[in-house]
């Protein structure tokens, strides 16, 4: 997050990470707040399709089998 807050202040660019510093300087919690909601969703969501990519992806993961001796 603080590299696209960064890269928005140097190009002048705005965005996500600009706002979320512009609430931070004046406490703004709801925007804080939804941003934070926004972000930890979209990480979750990634990882999940992360995991489950690779078990499409990796012919050594299997699901539901057991090994046994």
């Amino acid at each position: 997050m603080w590299g696209g807050i960064i890269s928005e202040i140097v190009w002048n660019w705005p965005g996500m990470g600009l706002l979320y510093w512009q609430a931070l300087t004046v406490a703004d919690v709801p925007v804080l707040m939804a941003l934070t909601f926004v972000g930890t969703f979209l990480t979750v969501l990634v990882y999940l399709t992360m995991d489950l990519l690779y078990g499409v992806f990796d012919p050594r993961v299997r699901v539901g089998t057991s090994t046994s001796s």
